[in-house]
């Protein structure tokens, strides 16, 4: 969920012919708003920690978690 106000135009052949010039109010992020990286990064830290991922203190797109025996990596 987007934590500021944006709007954009109609997207082309979405256009409503009665209202050619009316904007669109987001509540999402989509593909190629400057906030959507962020928001999208937000996202996957969140579900990595719930299932048990920590961020590396010095390399924050690298989480580690020991199950077992076994240590496991994601990078980002």
């Amino acid at each position: 969920d987007l934590h500021e106000t944006v709007y954009m135009r109609q997207p082309e052949g979405f256009i409503d012919e009665r209202y050619p010039k009316k904007v669109l109010k987001l509540h999402k992020s989509i593909y190629g708003l400057k906030q959507s990286g962020r928001e999208w990064n937000k996202l996957l830290n969140e579900v990595l920690q719930k299932i048990g991922f920590s961020s590396c203190p010095s390399e924050p797109c690298v989480y580690t978690r020991n199950s077992g025996k076994s240590k496991n990596l994601v990078v980002v």
